[in-house]
């Protein structure tokens, strides 16, 4: 007979240190709460099954990894961990966050992951260029509060953000370059960026909507623009992420898994901004 794993508790604090410091592929945050609590707000990066669908989708777990698993308060969680610790997974470790998410003091996602942005859409390639169109969008966006505001204390923000979506455009493109060879595509970066559109930035909002938030901000005011381009980029993680969920294929997953990887970093890029901003 096997033996029972562990169960482990970790606390949100916990989480949050170990969320900056492992890769994406180390491991799966889920959620273990109803669909509406999901949406009320949620860890970013975390994939939804409900308790009382989990026995039934064990098989959605990734394998080798460390599985962390949170609720509300942490009741349904640890019965959660409890729950795939006796299925035997290949899991390197099993956690329950204490507290759940009203222990949670980080940045919580609203609305589910912008993902319906990609329906309909199966071909890989078509899935980079819209990609790549919402890297345009935010790009747009925090070009307009850089040309407004080039003296205040947001312009250091976004001449970094600006900079980081334009290269974050670039390396989506060069794996669209790699993946176009039934139509390849033979426009240069510089070329191909510019005629984009990017009228939808990555957390699923347009751009006008983003910068109708910015309009009455404080020029000065670097902490709430601080945290509306967090806002952004944690929905753009959370995107990539669950569209990685998503997806059976191994190479599209580990091209998500990169995407939001990435997002992770402009997120605390973003961060490290407001803590330089409020010094």
């Amino acid at each position: 007979m096997s033996r029972r794993r562990e169960v482990k508790t970790i606390y949100a604090d916990e989480v949050r240190e170990y969320m900056r410091k492992h890769r994406e592929s180390d491991y799966q945050l889920i959620d273990v709460r109803e669909p509406r609590e999901y949406s009320d707000g949620h860890v970013p990066g975390a994939k939804l099954i409900p308790l009382g669908e989990l026995p039934d989708r064990i098989p959605e777990l990734t394998h080798g990894v460390d599985l962390l698993f949170y609720c509300r308060s942490g009741k349904r969680s640890r019965m959660a961990a409890s729950i795939v610790a006796d299925s035997n997974i290949n899991a390197r470790s099993i956690y329950t966050m204490e507290g759940g998410i009203l222990a949670w003091d980080g940045r919580p996602i609203e609305d589910f992951p912008q993902v319906k942005l990609f329906s309909g859409i199966k071909d890989m390639t078509e899935i980079l260029k819209l990609a790549m169109d919402l890297e345009k969008g935010a790009w747009i966006f925090y070009s307009s509060i850089l040309k407004k505001y080039p003296e205040s204390k947001m312009s250091p923000a976004a001449k970094a953000l600006v900079k980081l979506e334009r290269t974050h455009a670039k390396t989506i493109f060069n794996i669209l370059k790699k993946r176009s060879t039934d139509k390849p595509v033979t426009q240069d970066f510089d070329d191909y960026f510019d005629q984009l559109k990017g009228d939808i930035i990555e957390g699923g909002e347009t751009v006008e909507q983003a910068i109708e938030k910015v309009r009455d901000f404080d020029p000065d005011d670097c902490l709430s623009f601080g945290e509306l381009a967090l806002d952004i980029e944690y929905k753009a993680y959370d995107m990539y992420k669950n569209l990685y969920y998503d997806t059976e294929n191994e190479d599209e997953k580990k091209i998500f898994q990169d995407l939001s990887e990435q997002e992770k970093g402009h997120a605390l890029v973003v961060a490290r901004l407001i803590g330089k901003c409020m010094e």
